[in-house]
């Protein structure tokens, strides 16, 4: 059962009573499972008390139950003469696992439009609305 749970979130859970006394050969087996931690993907091994068994069994359960988490926003502005520095901020977001940028271009500033295509960038349909704060008449 447990090899066809192979590639998602199950955990294989050994629990070991400390002091537990077993014959040489299971002996042996549970002295390679000691020195190689890690070994197996999925593969834990716990040589606790029972109590203590029962307490990591609740953090794994609550970890389990705990809603993901929600998705990170980042809103990143730089000027076009700013591009080599904003490419290397947009790469380090990447690495932390950032998945989308999206970029604010006046709908009249073709050159700054022309630039984001020309690395990758495409056109996505959204409105933005603003606000003066200070009464303004909204500008266009």
């Amino acid at each position: 059962m447990a090899a066809e749970r192979e590639g998602d979130d199950f955990t294989r859970f050994l629990w070991i009573p400390p002091g537990l006394k077993a014959d040489p050969a299971q002996e042996a087996f549970l002295q390679q499972l000691r020195q190689m931690p890690g070994s197996r993907p999925n593969f834990e091994l716990a040589e606790v008390p029972f109590e203590e068994l029962k307490a990591i069994i609740r953090e794994k359960l609550s970890a389990k139950a705990q809603p993901p988490p929600r998705a990170r926003r980042l809103y990143l502005l730089f000027d076009i003469a700013d591009d080599v520095a904003g490419e290397a901020i947009a790469a380090r977001l990447r690495a932390a696992g950032i998945a989308k940028l999206q970029l604010l271009v006046r709908r009249e500033n073709a050159r700054a439009g022309a630039f984001y295509q020309s690395i990758g960038y495409a056109e996505a349909q959204t409105i933005v609305f603003a606000k003066w704060l200070d009464g303004r008449e909204p500008t266009p």
